[in-house]
């Protein structure tokens, strides 16, 4: 099988079966009252994807997050992979995750195998029009984070 067909393999996977879709489950005992709840959500006005974050923060580090959306293969595959790998970073190695993320799909940096599933999403870079949708549940992390910083400081 070539690496392209592989690719989208996990694309189609990530899409037609989502890690992490849904709500937290806000009524549980691990979350209740305990830790910061943080939402956040954003969409591509060009296409009309939207992504909707719900995630925990306890000490500077993400332990949990769902996403719900609706939008293109691309947007909801690259939210699936994305709360994949952010659940248990800190805040820093999720801000340089996403750093990480948009200088790929710039062109300026090249994906390596600790990216996992991300790298089947590589090869937008080259469809320009299409890295919106990539980015959309990165951009709207980074917005939450952002928030949730504002929230904390003094």
């Amino acid at each position: 099988m070539e690496i392209e067909e592989l690719y989208k393999e996990i694309i189609l996977d990530h899409y037609q079966n989502p890690r992490n879709y849904g709500d937290l489950d806000l009524s549980s005992n691990f979350y209740r009252g305990a830790y910061p709840f943080c939402t956040a959500e954003g969409e591509n006005s060009l296409c009309g994807d939207a992504i909707y974050l719900q995630f925990f923060i306890e000490d500077g580090k993400l332990i949990d997050i769902k996403f719900k959306g609706e939008g293109c293969a691309l947007s909801l595959a690259s939210a699936s992979i994305m709360t994949e790998m952010v659940k248990g970073k800190t805040l820093e190695e999720i801000e340089s995750l996403i750093n990480k993320v948009k200088l790929i799909l710039e062109g300026k940096e090249e994906s390596s195998d600790e990216l996992g599933d991300f790298q089947a999403l590589e090869g937008v870079k080259n469809l320009p029009v299409r890295i919106k949708c990539v980015l959309l549940a990165w951009t709207v992390l980074e917005d939450g984070i952002r928030d949730y910083k504002k929230k904390i400081s003094p």
